[in-house]
């Protein structure tokens, strides 16, 4: 396994090849990933952060070029020495400009770059999201009101499945993901089109596939709403402004589930599903969807009543 390591910024003389040679090591990222990589934890998260970084960086530099020309002159500063220094940091500002260009370019390109190695890495979890990623469209978050299921619930919502499924399915269900990506993929990287994956009939009944051994453990729904909604929420940062609700997690299944419920409610679908899993398993899946809708009616009367 290899990682990238953060090494200090070698002090330079001069405050444009010091701030250079700091955003170097601090940007710098391995982008030769193989099956067992991780993202280098070097890149900055956000780009407050990054620019967090900049700033340190000028000061560091300005702060050394003033202690230098003090020593230079007894340690002490006159208002035209430091009329001098204005100058010679004016004269710089073209190559300022050009360095913090150039790092911020290297930064999307690593975010880039990190963001396709993690998906390549685990191409299943981007699937499944897929399955319900529109509730996260700002008009569905306004309408849902505190219903809402947002992007927060997804670290939870990997563990849970985890869980669930257990550690050597989800792997399984990985792996298959990364051969469907390697073979839409190659060449691509890091300017992949995720659309692409999703479209694509092999990613399409991975995800199916995984939905189908993923519903018997919503078939107590309320059983299953209570351990869910507890999980997600036990997930959040102590500083999110959001929670899940019992009702978002009604949401959040309707929503996941859509895709499956469509293959068993055609005709056309359902006979070539029955071909593939057998009918006795359409005929449960379809079973265990009756259990949850007699369920959403029996809450929504007791609320109601």
């Amino acid at each position: 396994m290899r990682s990238c390591q953060r090494r200090p910024a070698r002090k330079v003389a001069v405050l444009t090849g010091e701030i250079s040679l700091g955003i170097a090591h601090r940007f710098r990222y391995d982008s030769v990933m193989d099956d067992d990589s991780e993202i280098s934890s070097t890149i900055p998260s956000s780009p407050s952060r990054q620019s967090k970084m900049l700033v340190d960086l000028v000061i560091t530099a300005f702060t050394e070029r003033l202690r230098v020309a003090a020593e230079k002159r007894g340690g002490h500063l006159t208002l035209g020495d430091l009329d001098q220094l204005g100058r010679d940091f004016e004269s710089k500002r073209t190559q300022l400009e050009h360095i913090f260009e150039k790092s911020f370019r290297q930064y999307v390109g690593a975010r880039e770059l990190a963001a396709f190695g993690y998906s390549r890495h685990f191409p299943f979890d981007r699937l499944m999201v897929n399955s319900f990623d529109d509730l996260f469209d700002e008009n569905c978050l306004t309408d849902d009101g505190k219903r809402a299921v947002t992007r927060l619930i997804l670290p939870g919502f990997f563990i849970a499945i985890e869980k669930m499924l257990g550690v050597d399915t989800i792997e399984e269900f990985q792996n298959l993901g990364r051969k469907i990506l390697h073979r839409l993929s190659a060449g691509a990287e890091p300017k992949f089109d995720w659309p692409v994956l999703y479209q694509d009939a092999a990613a399409q009944q991975l995800c199916l596939d995984a939905l189908i051994a993923f519903l018997p453990y919503f078939e107590d729904i309320d059983k299953r709403r209570d351990w869910f909604v507890a999980l997600i929420n036990n997930e959040l940062d102590p500083t999110d402004e959001w929670e899940l609700s019992a009702a978002g997690f009604d949401i959040l299944v309707a929503e996941m589930f859509s895709g499956l419920r469509a293959e068993l409610a055609d005709k056309t679908s359902r006979r070539a599903l029955e071909d593939r899993i057998g009918s006795v398993t359409c005929y449960a899946l379809s079973q265990i969807f009756k259990k949850i809708d007699i369920a959403g009616e029996v809450k929504s009367e007791k609320y109601t009543s």
